[in-house]
């Protein structure tokens, strides 16, 4: 098997957090409020117009505010289609086919035809909840707990819980017996494994039990014992709701507990490597920042290598290149600030592209810098000059006046403040270990052989000493080098930056304005410079490859809130079952959920083709190529024909983009690779799964009030 990718997180997607919940609630409004305002219009045609009978006028009753807020978001889509009929159509970008698009939440859009499609679904939502808010008044909770509790009892009855049980066997055995790794992936490859295996199990076995629970009650007539009873009907399927969701959790952590009280004896009895221990038995609480490439033309899209998954993007390796991948850093977290000691680590991973064959078990070498905002840096102006570095940019005269307050001396001391800083570098080594400053020529390569000494734990006195040298300049100048390091293709590596340098980026920047007088936003407060300077190799990395290192927390605590995203898969699984069940057969209730679900989990790829792949026509726009026999490379003609085609294709990608949001966002709900990976899953983002689960679900309880109010279940 291929060497384990230890810490190597791809995060093609980043977690939701409250700063996401309202363009979340915005395009939530949007998007299943238009669905539930089709769904209103059809109600209230059949209500109106098409109900004869009285037990029917009963069971379908329109409130007038429902009929208020229906004919306001009636007028809210009217609005909507007529602003949008009078935006200039912008030319969406179009993906390259190999090209990787990362997934980026929605942002709250104050536009007005937003804002009219927003208040169109609210208005739709109101609507079609009025008469559920009216039964739910008649709610009782003594009758929905009796109705959980039979719920239970069937699943008991059925011996369901059998199936749970035997999922318990494969996981009393090492993982090594059936999929043979290396000692260092087993824990990793246990984690991945047994979260694969229960969720097959227990969506497969939820969907299949839920879908035929009510169709059965209706077919063998049970439900008759249920219906003539004083019992609101949606308490019907609210309990079996709760009682099939109780069973779901208590199944979910009775394993989730057990298996990690067998993880937690294997690391007690060592029979789990220490590099396994090492990589995967941590919860690391990352702070990631944004990733550009520069150069000394500017901010550049860094190289394509042409690799599958274009994942990562590269940069040249050369002594003299100025090309850099660039990690900017907006805030300090604040257990930097208050972490006891003067070394905080900074982990990454890279990609090596090599462009020629190289030496076998030979890395690349790396140069890192880490600046605070107050040590800006540009690049060389002129290609190939010197060793491609980025300079010190100069200090203006108030700069200058204040570094020479804080640090002592002249303000015109500080003009060269790169050939500075090497002076004071000189000045505190020759002070800490004796000797003169011209002693030591290169203290950027002192400093780093020192940290290299450290962290290898073969550090003595004068590495501590010179550590203390790279804390305190870090602390006045905001900078901190690691001239050379070697690394290895997707291998983990770790450098330690001095605790001062956080403490120099989180000083409150000055106020700037630009030309026009306006406020300019702040600059990040710290970047991460790095530098590949091996030649003829190239060196690849995405935005999730680096990362500071905030803390450390508890495995196992990490492992068990993972299972918070199986739950919740399979309460859409149970919810989605119900839904559906109360109006179709079960067979036909288990293909749609399983549909839905699977759909689901590709989702992200399969809106990434409706928007568009170079090169690619829409279903209508092949056809007609089809028909007169073109070329897919054929340019358009303009004829009415090819204009018919486009628009119709562009009709039939915004009708597919509403229904795939029909679909769950599966992925959303996935933190196994953060367990495996060692990365701590944020509660933040746990939050957002729990009111990402009820936005989902609501629409479809309103839709399973309405089908199961609306059927003749008993005479």
């Amino acid at each position: 098997m291929a060497d384990p990718l230890f810490g190597l997180l791809i995060l093609d997607r980043d977690p939701f957090t409250f700063a996401d919940f309202p363009g979340l609630f915005q395009a939530w409004l949007g998007e299943a409020g238009g669905f539930v305002f089709a769904g209103l219009c059809i109600y209230l045609l059949y209500a109106i117009l098409g109900a004869k009978s009285p037990s029917a006028k009963e069971r379908l009753n329109v409130p007038s505010l429902m009929l208020f807020t229906a004919v306001a978001a009636l007028l809210c889509y009217a609005g909507y289609f007529a602003l949008l009929m009078g935006i200039k159509p912008e030319d969406a970008p179009i993906a390259d086919g190999s090209g990787f698009t990362k997934y980026k939440p929605p942002i709250f859009a104050k536009k007005p035809v937003d804002l009219a499609l927003m208040f169109g679904g609210l208005f739709s939502m109101i609507a079609a909840s009025t008469p559920f808010a009216q039964r739910m008044v008649k709610l009782r909770w003594r009758r929905i707990f009796a109705l959980a509790k039979l719920a239970v009892l069937e699943v008991y009855r059925r011996r369901i819980v059998v199936v749970v049980l035997l999922v318990f066997i494969p996981i009393l055995f090492p993982i090594a017996w059936f999929l043979p790794s290396k000692p260092a992936d087993e824990l990793r490859l246990r984690v991945e494994v047994m979260s694969g295996f229960l969720q097959l199990v227990m969506l497969v076995t939820a969907a299949g039990f839920v879908s035929f629970a009510f169709p059965s009650d209706v077919k063998n007539q049970n439900i008759y014992t249920i219906v003539t009873k004083p019992v609101e009907r949606f308490e019907i399927l609210l309990g079996r709701f709760l009682g099939y969701g109780a069973l779901a959790t208590f199944a979910i952590l009775f394993l989730t507990v057990a298996n990690w009280l067998l993880i937690e004896s294997a690391i007690n009895s060592k029979n789990i490597s220490e590099r396994a221990r090492s990589e995967t038995f941590k919860a690391r609480v990352p702070q990631r920042g944004k990733l550009t490439f520069e150069s000394r033309r500017g901010e550049i899209e860094g190289i394509d290598a042409g690799r599958e998954f274009n994942y990562r993007k590269y940069i040249a390796g050369d002594s003299r290149s100025s090309q850099r991948a660039v990690w900017s850093f907006d805030r300090v977290p604040s257990s930097l600030l208050s972490a006891k000691g003067d070394r905080v680590p900074v982990e990454f991973t890279f990609d090596i592209f090599r462009l020629g064959k190289g030496v076998d078990d030979q890395g690349v070498d790396v140069k890192i810098r880490i600046v605070s905002w107050q040590n800006e840096q540009f690049a060389p102006a002129v290609a190939n000059t010197g060793t491609g570095d980025w300079s010190w940019k100069p200090l203006g005269d108030d700069a200058r006046a204040a570094m020479a307050q804080k640090l002592g001396g002249k303000a015109d001391d500080y003009r060269d403040l790169e050939k500075k800083y090497a002076d004071d570098a000189r000045k505190l080594l020759a002070e800490k270990l004796g000797g003169d400053p011209l002693d030591y020529p290169e203290p950027i390569s002192i400093l780093t052989a020192s940290m290299d000494a450290i962290m290898a734990g073969q550090s003595d006195e004068k590495d501590e000493k010179k550590w203390e040298v790279a804390n305190k300049l870090a602390g006045d100048y905001g900078f901190f080098e690691v001239s050379t390091k070697n690394v290895y293709d997707y291998q983990p590596e770790l450098i330690l930056v001095p605790s001062a340098l956080f403490k120099n980026a989180s000083e409150t920047p000055p106020a700037a304005k630009d030309d026009a007088g306006k406020a300019k936003e702040p600059p990040p407060r710290f970047k991460v410079y790095v530098k590949c300077t091996s030649t003829s190799q190239l060196l690849g990395m995405a935005e999730g490859d680096l990362y500071v290192l905030e803390k450390e927390q508890s495995f196992g605590w990490n492992y068990l809130k993972s299972s918070l995203g199986l739950w919740c898969r399979v309460m859409i699984v149970i919810g989605l079952a119900l839904c559906i069940s109360t109006y179709l057969a079960g067979v036909v209730t288990f293909l749609s959920t399983a549909f839905l679900f699977l759909v689901g989990m590709f989702a992200d790829t399969l809106k990434t083709f409706l928007n568009g792949v170079a090169g690619v026509k829409g279903p209508l726009g092949s056809a007609n190529q089809l028909v007169q026999a073109q070329q897919s490379t054929a340019q358009d003609d303009g004829s009415a024909m090819q204009r018919a085609a486009v628009f119709g294709d562009n009709m039939f990608g915004w009708l597919m983009k509403r229904v795939f949001n029909l679909m769950p966002d599966i992925d959303a709900f996935n933190w196994t690779p953060f367990v495996s990976e060692g990365f701590n899953i944020p509660l933040d983002a746990m939050v957002m799964n729990l009111l990402s689960l009820i936005g989902y679900l609501f629409p479809w309880f309103l839709l399973g009030f309405y089908l199961l109010r609306s059927r003749e279940v008993a005479a």
